[in-house]
């Protein structure tokens, strides 16, 4: 399965906002919805776990970003 960077994105920030915002954590976050978003078979899935009011801010995950774009 291919999992794309912004289903990661997405879970990474639904697992964030359901965890209360914490700061310093986005590694964290990111690493977490890899591990899921694998163990879900199928990256689709995703939206069931997103708040679909969610709108993408590049500040939000940049250190994650900075990771994994090297």
């Amino acid at each position: 399965m291919d999992i794309n960077e912004n289903s990661i994105r997405e879970r990474a920030h639904w697992l964030w906002k359901q965890a209360g915002e914490p700061t310093g954590r986005d590694l964290e976050f990111w690493l977490e919805a890899e591990k899921s978003l694998s163990a879900d078979g199928d990256d689709a899935s995703v939206s069931a776990h997103t708040d679909e009011s969610y709108n993408a801010d590049p500040s939000e995950l940049s250190l994650t970003q900075k990771v994994t774009r090297g």
